[in-house]
């Protein structure tokens, strides 16, 4: 009877875990259906034609502080978000040097512990296309670490 007992508790628990595993959907797609590929496709296209030849990074409104860089989304690592408001295609850039934006903070803590991490930022690009209007924008978001 014992050994009965534990075989219907591991189908049970075999079971659950079986029904737990299954696929979810997208946990991004914020309850609006749309293809993935077709977004990265149609952000890609739009980049492509809007697109400027360099891009300058600056962290003041000082033009002479300005740094052009080339830069090239990674299409391969995009990935899509959506909300009832908007879509977004989010990717990283590969960039012909290093650019890295550093909070005052960050830096002092970096000459404290010269822990490289401090120092280092990351840039992505995000292509947004309003679902209402169909308008497309893009901006770069640069994520610095807090210290």
């Amino acid at each position: 009877m014992r050994s009965i007992l534990k075989k219907i508790v591991f189908l049970l628990l075999t079971a659950m875990l079986m029904f737990t595993c299954q696929y979810e959907p997208d946990i991004h797609s914020g309850g609006v259906d749309f293809n993935k590929d077709k977004e990265i496709e149609e952000a890609k296209r739009w980049y492509d034609a809007t697109r400027p030849e360099e891009v300058s990074f600056r962290s003041s409104n000082s033009v002479e502080n300005a740094s052009s860089i080339e830069v090239k989304p990674d299409w391969e690592q995009a990935y899509v978000r959506a909300n009832k408001k908007e879509k977004t295609v989010e990717t990283n850039l590969f960039m012909k040097g290093e650019i890295y934006f550093v909070q005052p903070e960050n830096k002092q803590k970096f000459e404290e512990t010269h822990d490289e991490r401090y120092m280092r930022s990351h840039t992505r690009l995000v292509v947004k296309t309003e679902l209402s209007s169909g308008a497309k924008d893009a901006f770069l978001m640069t994520i610095i670490p807090s210290v």
